[in-house]
């Protein structure tokens, strides 16, 4: 019997690529390098910001020590102070983790980003307290694809594998949630393609949000 479901955030519940391409963007101009169109982020981001940035500059061959930490350091001091900015949540999603929530189910969040981060832009989209295990970068846990985050909010909520399911939109998450040992769900509305998916070991992918609904 399924108890909970832990979720990727970008890509999964929020789409939040028109942001990461705006702060990018503008710390790349910032410092006369060249920018990148906002589809190519769909492929930088999902590892983490350090990998974003090295991603996007490697694409214009760019990526040298010094125009790292000074992208860097400027895109993660925009991103932080206006997290939201060009975030939206993807249709029908709030709807459908309130009834989750209503079926009395676990929700969880793990993501590469900053804990600071997440707590943040989550309550402008969601409502308060929907969630009960929030875990992000910063807090001591390797980052995604190792199963740590997904692994510790299983101890909190005392569960074991069979009784949780893992939801992403990129071939990372897919391994994070097959390292973590659970049922892992793809989602077809994110930042990569169907067949990323299937090949990083997706149990099913869906295409709408209350598709979760029948598989809990």
């Amino acid at each position: 019997m399924i108890k909970a479901v832990i979720f990727d955030l970008d890509g999964t519940l929020l789409d939040t690529v028109p942001s990461i391409a705006h702060f990018c963007n503008t710390a790349l101009r910032f410092y006369g390098l060249p920018e990148n169109e906002q589809e190519k982020y769909k492929y930088f981001a999902g590892n983490g910001a350090n990998v974003l940035i090295h991603r996007a500059l490697n694409a214009s061959n760019s990526d040298t020590d010094e125009n790292f930490q000074k992208v860097y350091n400027k895109y993660m001091e925009m991103y932080d102070s206006n997290s939201s900015y060009k975030t939206a949540h993807f249709e029908n999603m709030p709807e459908t983790l309130k009834k989750l929530k209503e079926m009395g189910i676990v929700l969880a969040v793990t993501s590469n980003k900053p804990y600071s981060t997440v707590k943040e832009v989550l309550p402008c989209f969601f409502e308060k307290d929907l969630f009960d295990f929030v875990i992000g970068g910063g807090m001591g846990y390797s980052l995604k694809p190792e199963p740590d985050m997904v692994e510790e909010v299983l101890k909190l909520a005392e569960l074991s594998q069979s009784e949780a399911i893992y939801v992403g939109d990129t071939g990372t998450d897919m391994q994070t949630g097959k390292n973590a040992g659970l049922y892992t769900v793809g989602v077809s509305w994110g930042f990569r393609e169907k067949q990323e998916l299937i090949e990083n070991g997706a149990d099913i992918v869906i295409d709408k949000p209350n598709q979760l609904l029948s598989l809990v």
